[in-house]
Parts: structure tokens; C-alpha cells; sequence
């Protein structure tokens, strides 16, 4: 709080904050009284309501996400487990260059149905990338049981987002976790993405080298066969 010069007070001051005010001399003619603000309590009700609330929203879109792209998933969260550097470095490059190439387009008036397209797709992937990174977290604290069921791969997503959201009560560490979250979580599902496009075009390769394999054996046992 700054006071101009013509500033007077003529009673006591009493105000609330952090750091303590030193008026002018002659300003304030009574007593200067400080107020310290409490810090809000960790799990007050209302933040529990909160981040149950988000909780529950993050394992609605998760259950249909993970049972509509099973394999980009697993993939995405295997990379996270296995090369969480590279996600990370991965994901903090997409984090900043997306949104800078989408509003670059959306300047342009070509280019608003693109921008428009990209700021939602990066939108989406930050999203997601909490569910990659709670099936990752939940993976790895479920103890390895024989084949993976739905109702497991579920139990390790809803366990991985309870301790996300948990951490976020912790105001030291929810925003580290957070963003440690969004660029790991994101930098795997485009690094799935990627590999998973790399199989797409290689599967037709391989199968027609397969199919050729295999009409040079007939042709060979062909010319073999006794007449």
C-alpha cells in the first residue's frame, strides 16, 4: 500500500497482510496495528470437495479413454515409465511450441479453422496426460498380477489419479507435480502416437514382404513336385 504524500489518517490504522507497512511519519496520527492472514487449512472442506469433484471427472474421461485406445495407452505409458527424460523434454517443447503455432494461426484468417483445431488438440493433451501418468503411477504401485485385466488397468488409473490430486493439497509440491505431470503425461502419448504411426505404416510392409515369402516358397514347391 503506498501513501501520497497528502495522505492522513487521523485515528489508528489496522490492516491485514503479509508483510508489515511503514507509512510516513505524521501519516497515521493513533496506533498502526498488523493483522498477520492465516494460511488457508491443507484439507479444509472446500478443497476436498474440490479436488473430489475433479477426481471423479478425470476417471470419467479416463474409463471410455482407455477403452477406446487401449494400445496408445499402454504405450503411452510404458514410454512414461521407461523414458520419463525424453518424454519430459518432449512434452515441454509441445507444451510451448502448440499454443505459439495455434494463436500464430488463428491471427491469420485462413488459418482460424487450423488454430482453432490445434488449441483444443493441445487442450486435450494436457488433459489426458494425467490419466497416462496415473495409469503409469497406478501400474507401478499394484503389484504385477497375472494378465491385465480391465478392472485392473482401471484400479491403477484410479489409484495414480488419487495420488495426483493428493499431491495438489501440498502447496510446496503441487505445482511441481503438476507440471512434471503435464509434460511426462504428454510428451508419452505423442511419443505413443508417433510409434504407433510408425506401425501403422510399417504392418502392410511387412505383410506384403510375408505374402511374397510365401508365393516364392509355393512357386519353388511347385517346380519340386515329381511330374
Amino acid at each position: 500500500i503506498l501513501f501520497s504524500r497528502e495522505a492522513h489518517i487521523g485515528g489508528n490504522l489496522t490492516y491485514t497482510a503479509s508483510k508489515e507497512i511503514v507509512p510516513g511519519e505524521g501519516v497515521v496520527a493513533g496506533t498502526i496495528e498488523r493483522i498477520v492472514p492465516q494460511a488457508p487449512p491443507i484439507f479444509s472442506m472446500t478443497r476436498l470437495l474440490s479436488r473430489s469433484l475433479w477426481f471423479i471427472a478425470a476417471l470419467m474421461a479416463g474409463i471410455p479413454f482407455i477403452t477406446l485406445f487401449p494400445m496408445t495407452t499402454a504405450m503411452a505409458s510404458q514410454l512414461a515409465r521407461t523414458a520419463p527424460w525424453k518424454c519430459l523434454l518432449f512434452g515441454f517443447l509441445a507444451s510451448g511450441a502448440l499454443p505459439l503455432f495455434g494463436i500464430a494461426c488463428v491471427s491469420s484468417v485462413i488459418g482460424v479453422p487450423l488454430g482453432a483445431l490445434i488449441l483444443a488438440s493441445w487442450g486435450i493433451l494436457l488433459y489426458l496426460s494425467r490419466i497416462i501418468m496415473a495409469l503409469m503411477i497406478g501400474t507401478l504401485l499394484l503389484r504385477p498380477g497375472a494378465g491385465a485385466s480391465a478392472g485392473r488397468i482401471l484400479l491403477a488409473m484410479a489409484l495414480g489419479l488419487a495420488i495426483i490430486y493428493l499431491a495438489t493439497f501440498f502447496p510446496a509440491i503441487g505445482f511441481p507435480v503438476q507440471l512434471a505431470v503435464i509434460w511426462i503425461g504428454s510428451g508419452a502419448l505423442l511419443l505413443a502416437l508417433l510409434q504407433k504411426r510408425r506401425l501403422i505404416i510399417q504392418v502392410p510392409q511387412e505383410l506384403k514382404q510375408i505374402e511374397e515369402l510365401k508365393n516364392k516358397n509355393k512357386n519353388i514347391r511347385v517346380i519340386l513336385s515329381p511330374i
